[in-house]
Formats: structure tokens, C-alpha cells, sequence
């Protein structure tokens, strides 16, 4: 089945094994939207929520541990403002992390098996996922080759979980790539690799031979953001993953990533996130980038 949902770009860049989030919330409202990569999703005391994967609907338990594979649109939304707080973890990982060769091992059989059952979406029951917790909940404290390693210990333990379950009846893949599509990739791939410095409007439109009206027209067409916000999309998913990864000072970060007005990119960090920059490195703490980490 195809299908026409937000496509959403990941924090995970070339050199990443994985990324981490963890962070405590008063509501769910992750919009239905698809992505390249795998990704492990960790949810308590969000009883109520309404969980959409693939063309499968529920409300979710107290306790909720799904596993998406690559392209499968997911969300998870509160019915209401909750009065508890809502424990959100997710783990994302490259699709080609592991290679179909290494996983046609013997010891790999089980976690193979796991990633084709992810292309549906995968659910565990609450006696697995309390199993399970300890080791989601003790990775914000790994670093580099350990964090890898707690990953593949989890997805072993998953893998092999006598109760776990299909979600979708469907699969979904994106629609085949056209001239506009190649076209968006293109600018994302250019903007990611150029994020850091001033990357004019009329540069992008130049790159993709249109005028700037019809370059404006068309990325909010197809992305539904105008052109600074794709950019400033991309720049605070790196800033987010220096504050956490990194002591660098605020100010020089900004810098770092294109932004010449520190106000500026506060009010666009803000926007974006909710929060201050420097709010976020307080209370956000939980996520690390552990491709860039060294070991101790």
C-alpha cells in the first residue's frame, strides 16, 4: 500500500549507530509521519494514548514498547492533557546498521526474523517490557561501543520474546521517486551537508533551477515547511545533539551552526522545541549522540 504522510528526517547522520532520546512530557502528540530508519519506542504511564502504526489503531496501555521498521508511519497521541508525566524513550538506528549477510548468521537468526516482523510494527506485552526497562532506561548512561552493544543485547532479548505482535496487515512503501522528489532529497542532502554556514534562498533555488517563489512553493508543497524552517530543522537537530553531547558554550554553538544572532537562534530554538537551549541541556539530559562519544 502507498501512502502520503509526513516524511520526517531523523537526527541519525552517516556516522551514527544509533541516537537516544529520553525525556518526560505531560502529553503525547507525535503527528503520523514515516522515516529510513528503525526506531525503538519506550512509553509510560500514557494510558489512553492512541497508537497508529501502518493501518493499525489502538489505545495503548500504561506501558508501551513498539518497534517500527523503515518507511512505516507511527504516531502516538494523548486524548487529553494528562496529569501524569508521560516517560517517552527512543531509540533510532540505521536501516543498513546491520547488513542482510551478517544477519544470516546463525546467532542473528532471531533479531533477522524481529526486523522483518518490524516492517509491520512489533508490540510486546507488559511482562517483557518490564523485562526490558532496566536496559532501556540505563542507556542514557552508556557511551560509544557499550551503547551498541546494550542495543544489541535489547533487540536479542526482543527477538526472542515469546509474545510479541504484528501490528499492521499492511505494508507501506513510499511512493517511487519522481523529478520532485529527487529534488527535495537533493536539497535536504545539500542542506545537511552545508548547515553550518548561510545557505541564501537564492542559492537553493538555483541548485534546484527554479525561482525562489517556485522553489518556496514547492518544498512546502511537498514538506509542508517553508524553506528556514527545513533549514532550521536540520541545524537544531545537530544543535540539540551538541548541547547533550558536548560542553561547549550556547553562543559558540550557534555560531557553529550558521546562526550569526544568538537571539535569533534562541527564538528559533524555542519554536522549535519548546524550550531554551539552555532549558533543553538541563532537562533533556537523557539524550546523547553516542556515535560521537569516546570512551572513557
Amino acid at each position: 500500500m502507498k501512502y502520503n504522510t509526513l516524511h520526517k528526517v531523523t537526527s541519525l547522520n552517516a556516522q551514527d549507530c544509533l541516537v537516544y532520546f529520553s525525556h518526560v512530557k505531560n502529553e503525547l502528540d507525535r503527528p503520523l509521519h514515516y522515516h529510513a530508519d528503525y526506531e525503538l519506542h519506550f512509553i509510560l504511564n500514557a494510558a489512553g494514548a492512541k497508537r497508529i502504526v501502518g493501518n493499525h489503531e489502538a489505545i495503548i496501555s500504561g506501558l508501551e514498547l513498539v518497534l517500527t521498521g523503515p518507511n512505516l508511519p507511527h504516531s502516538w497521541k494523548s486524548a487529553a492533557h494528562s496529569c501524569q508525566r508521560i516517560t517517552e524513550i527512543s531509540i533510532q538506528f540505521p536501516e543498513d546498521l546491520f547488513s542482510e549477510e551478517f544477519l544470516g548468521k546463525n546467532q542473528l537468526n532471531f533479531i533477522h526474523k524481529l526486523f522483518q516482523m518490524a516492517s509491520l510494527g512489533v508490540s510486546f506485552s507488559p511482562k517483557t517490557v518490564k523485562n526490558i526497562c532496566p536496559k532501556l532506561l540505563s542507556m542514557k548512561e552508556k557511551k560509544g561501543f557499550a551503547s551498541f552493544l546494550s542495543l544489541l543485547s535489547i533487540l536479542h532479548e526482543l527477538s526472542i520474546a515469546p509474545d510479541s505482535q504484528v501490528l499492521s496487515t499492511e505494508v507501506f512503501v513510499p511512493e517511487p521517486a519522481s523529478a520532485g522528489s529527487r529534488r527535495i532529497d537533493s536539497a535536504y542532502a545539500f542542506m545537511k551537508a552545508n548547515y553550518s554556514r548561510s545557505i541564501s534562498l537564492e542559492e537553493m533555488a538555483k541548485r534546484a533551477c527554479m525561482t525562489k517563489g517556485a522553489f518556496c512553493r514547492f518544498l512546502r508543497k511537498r514538506t509542508g515547511k517553508s524553506y528556514m524552517e527545513s533549514l532550521n530543522e536540520i541545524r537544531i537537530g545537530h544543535i540539540s545533539r551538541m548541547l547533550l553531547g558536548t560542553s561547549e558554550d550556547i553562543a559558540e554553538i550557534a555560531y557553529k551552526t550558521g546562526y550569526n544572532n544568538v537571539a535569533h537562534f534562541s527564538r528559533s530554538f524555542k519554536r522549535q522545541k519548546g524550550c531554551s537551549p539552555k532549558e533543553f541541556r538541563e532537562s533533556f539530559s537523557g539524550k546523547r549522540d553516542f556515535a560521537t562519544e569516546k570512551e572513557n
